[in-house]
């Protein structure tokens, strides 16, 4: 049976000796400083919880996390106010920050119907996004490649919309690459299309259409550098 007992020092604090290895069970501890004091009180639980501190004092402005399991640690706070560890599952207050410091974290974003915003990339930085059964919306692209806004290589998935395809600069639309053949698919309005593809050709061309539609009978012939009429 453990043995407890408390004696009182000549002068100054009574000290609390235990005197093997067992536990000693108190309702609240306090520290008094003065006639005022700090008390410690477990809250309602449904287990036991037992909480190992760490081995040092840790450095000026660390916090005290915990790594789920009772294990408590220092940890210095990240630009957002978040402790600077390998993520885990977090759930952020709305509008504070979750800061990444470690080159093979990775965030899941769980987007509901509200708007993801990522800032602060920076030109030589990569941003790669997994979406599945999703979409991704972007507007100003500054500091983007030209020709890597969507890198979109997966072999049996389609990029579809309901809306339009357009660009407003000198780019064009291109399909296929130079081991497959590219195509396009003009649907009707039902379960019928029309495929234009490429035959094998020696060189590359630009063909430029028209000006107008014609008139009835008219034939579409070319001059021999690309020009229509």
């Amino acid at each position: 049976m453990a043995v407890h007992y408390l004696y009182k020092k000549t002068t100054g604090d009574t000290e609390l000796v235990r005197s093997n290895e067992q536990a000693i069970l108190f309702t609240e501890v306090r520290y008094e400083e003065g006639v005022y004091y700090v008390g410690f009180k477990a809250p309602t639980l449904a287990g036991n919880q037992t909480y190992e501190w760490p081995s040092s004092d840790g450095s000026n402005n660390q916090v005290l996390t915990t790594d789920g399991s009772g294990s408590l640690s220092w940890s210095t706070k990240g630009g957002g106010g978040a402790a600077t560890e390998a993520f885990k599952t977090l759930v952020p207050v709305s509008g504070t920050n979750v800061v990444a410091d470690v080159g093979a974290d990775t965030l899941t974003f769980l987007v509901g119907s509200n708007k993801m915003t990522i800032l602060g990339i920076e030109a030589d930085d990569s941003l790669t996004f997994d979406v599945v059964e999703g979409n991704i919306d972007h507007d100003a692209l500054t500091n983007f490649v030209a020709a890597e806004h969507i890198d979109w290589k997966a072999a049996s998935d389609n990029l579809v919309t309901s809306g339009s395809v357009s660009s407003t600069g000198t780019g064009g639309l291109i399909t296929g690459d130079n081991s497959n053949k590219g195509k396009v698919v003009i649907y009707d309005g039902s379960n019928h299309t029309i495929t234009l593809t490429a035959p094998s050709i020696e060189a590359s061309y630009v063909l430029t259409f028209p000006v107008d539609d014609g008139t009835p009978n008219q034939v579409l012939r070319t001059d021999g550098s690309g020009n229509l009429s």
